[in-house]
């Protein structure tokens, strides 16, 4: 009669501990299934953005509606930003005459309910100017707005140009593409 009562006790317990295996491993597939079905609305929000005209894309930020698929709610935020050959995004601080703004670095970051710690999935891409939208009249401008003290100030809408911009965590916009004016 004891065996029987070992062998059961064992029998439950290898069935707890196959169970927990099981719970943990479908808690993974279902986080891997998450972050394709992520990178597969960042990438397809990327080729959405290329079809833009470069002048709709250059000062291009939204969030997108949320989408639900397989019952989990996605939310997708797509930006652009100047950026030069080096690769860096331009900033009001270079002054090492880096050429300017010459291609738009698009980036799409997808997150979704019930995430936990997961990082958001990041696509990003490069957009340069089609022959069309080269314009030989057109430059960069940027501005640098700090405080008294000399800190930058994030958050300000600064205009040039007819366009309206805000201020990055290090108080720097940059207008690109903006018409050359000889007054």
């Amino acid at each position: 009669m004891v065996e029987v009562m070992v062998s059961a006790v064992l029998l439950v317990v290898m069935a707890l501990a196959t169970f927990s295996l099981i719970d943990h491993a479908g808690e993974a597939s279902g986080q891997n299934r998450a972050r394709a079905v992520a990178s597969n609305l960042a990438h397809t929000e990327l080729d959405r953005l290329r079809q833009l005209s470069f002048d709709a894309a250059r000062t291009y930020h939204a969030v997108s509606a949320p989408k639900v698929v397989g019952g989990i709610r996605y939310t997708v935020a797509s930006t652009a930003a100047w950026t030069a050959d080096e690769g860096h995004a331009l900033t009001c601080t270079a002054s090492d005459g880096s050429g300017g703004a010459q291609y738009l670095r698009i980036s799409s970051s997808v997150t979704w309910s019930a995430m936990g710690s997961a990082e958001p999935v990041v696509a990003e891409s490069i957009l340069t100017p089609r022959a069309r939208d080269l314009d030989p009249s057109a430059g960069s401008l940027a501005f640098k707005v700090e405080d008294s003290l000399g800190q930058p100030v994030p958050g300000v809408t600064v205009r040039a140009g007819g366009e309206s911009l805000v201020t990055d965590e290090a108080g720097c916009v940059v207008f690109g593409r903006l018409p050359v004016r000889a007054d």
